[in-house]
């Protein structure tokens, strides 16, 4: 590794410094990366970080890009902040597509970083070496094959614009609903000089609450039902959210189905009021169906309950990543 005499955050550094200092400011504790070779300028900067006792994210060298995202699907689900996921070029991407779309069914907040070349060495500055004209391209660029796995995609075009993108990615995929968000940051950018201007950490997201008018409406609702029933498939995953519906279906007397589709434990499988994994029997009993963070109870999506009222308490309710959901509420 070349120890070049470039300080982070100082007038001098380049690309990588601006990356890893983006990364630092947005509060990522790990980069999980899969290597590949568009990530020198990154190490070197992390190598220079160590050597000057200066703060970075914790690196991780993995062997695979399903185990990198896989990695950081695991932290994000429990730590609920995004963190960077770094893989090699498109073909890198492709291969860890299945588990970046995976986390974006789980609904995990990661910033998924990746190359291409723009100059394929017919430009000036830095040779980005002759691999990327013969095998790494793919046309309209990674971003444009990340988009249907991905919450947001897109490249970041400059060296000056890579800190504030790296930014808007973190808080574009920690935002409900949460998922992952990619950044095709082509090499040149990462070898280019950068200024040190001031990186901004991430704005956490805001918290969602209900009227106390569509509470009011629930709360009469619920007192007025023969035969209430909740469906839940991730109420636990938030801080707090098991014991709140504990809680809430005790207060009421209410059963809690917990479907196959259910990514979390919600409900305690030995409490007298879980009612398995089947909203079957419920479909024609059931006068009131609270969905609470579920976001496909039925199927066939049009197998609509007989008689039931159906509410959705939920922070998104009409989920943008399915292309078919239908929940009668």
């Amino acid at each position: 590794m070349t120890d070049t005499p470039n300080t982070p955050g100082a007038r001098g550094g380049d690309g990588g410094d601006a990356f890893v200092a983006a990364f630092n400011a947005v509060g990522a504790d790990y980069l999980f990366c899969s290597s590949g070779s568009e990530w020198a300028p990154v190490w070197e900067s992390l190598a220079r970080r160590h050597r000057d006792g200066l703060p970075c994210p914790r690196y991780l060298d993995l062997t695979h890009e399903t185990v990198a995202v896989g990695m950081a699907t695991g932290y994000g689900l429990i730590e609920r902040r995004p963190q960077g996921v770094l893989l090699h070029a498109a073909p890198g991407l492709l291969q860890g597509s299945m588990a970046v779309h995976g986390a974006l069914l789980a609904g995990v907040p990661m910033v998924v970083a990746s190359s291409e070349s723009t100059t394929y060495g017919d430009g000036p500055g830095q040779d980005p070496g002759g691999q990327w004209y013969r095998n790494l391209s793919v046309v309209g660029g990674p971003h444009g094959a990340a988009q249907p796995f991905t919450k947001w995609a897109t490249e970041a075009a400059s060296v000056h614009t890579l800190p504030t993108m790296i930014t808007r990615a973190a808080e574009l995929s920690w935002r409900a609903p949460a998922g992952p968000a990619y950044l095709n940051i082509p090499l040149e950018i990462l070898l280019e000089e950068w200024d040190g201007r001031e990186t901004v950490p991430v704005v956490p997201p805001g918290s969602t609450h209900s009227s106390p008018e569509e509470v009011d409406l629930v709360a009469q609702l619920i007192r007025e039902a023969v035969g209430p029933v909740i469906v839940t498939e991730t109420a636990g995953r938030e801080a707090g959210g098991f014991e709140a519906l504990l809680a809430f279906a005790e207060a009421w007397n209410i059963p809690v189905v917990e479907p196959d589709s259910a990514v979390c434990g919600n409900f305690p499988r030995t409490h007298p009021l879980h009612a398995g994994s089947d909203i079957g029997p419920w479909m024609d009993e059931a006068d009131l169906i609270l969905l609470v963070n579920c976001r496909a109870p039925f199927y066939p999506p049009s197998r609509r309950p007989s008689k039931a009222r159906i509410i959705v308490i939920d922070e998104v309710p009409q989920r943008p990543h399915m292309v078919y959901q239908v929940l009668f509420a």
